[in-house]
């Protein structure tokens, strides 16, 4: 999943099955919420709509 995948404005990401290629969408719970966004802004700088979220997450300190 990359960032471009997050639907901020609905709550919500987008996830593509790999082996049929459909995406289905999950809710971001409100307590997940505020974390993903300061995340976002932590590496709002190297942040493109391909990069992965895990990597942020492993790379950076929030």
């Amino acid at each position: 999943m990359t960032w471009g995948d997050v639907d901020w404005t609905n709550n919500r990401p987008h996830i593509r099955r790999h082996k049929t290629d459909t995406r289905f969408y999950m809710l971001i719970y409100e307590y997940l919420r505020p974390l993903l966004e300061r995340l976002r802004a932590a590496v709002q700088v190297t942040v493109s709509r391909t990069n992965h979220l895990m990597q942020s997450i492993c790379t950076h300190d929030v």
